[in-house]
């Protein structure tokens, strides 16, 4: 799905719980790396994280709770 030539980056949108969970692992294999933010995996990285945060936001949203609500959902 996402292969670098060169040094261009070929990313695709997350258009499925497929394609997420994919980029998840692709995610966690470059994590493992460890790269610098200014190689071309670190960059990679990052681009790859803000799609993956995205989709998240809006496939699994986060309600906001009250202390209250919080407190008593233990």
């Amino acid at each position: 799905m996402n292969e670098m030539k060169g040094s261009a980056m070929e990313i695709s949108p997350l258009r499925s719980e497929a394609d997420y969970k994919a980029m998840l692992a692709e995610v966690s294999a470059l994590i493992e790396l460890d790269p610098d933010g200014e190689s071309p995996e670190g960059e990679r990285l990052e681009v790859l994280g803000l799609l993956v945060a995205v989709y998240e936001a809006k496939h699994y949203p986060i309600s906001a709770q009250s202390p209250i609500e919080a407190a008593t959902r233990r």
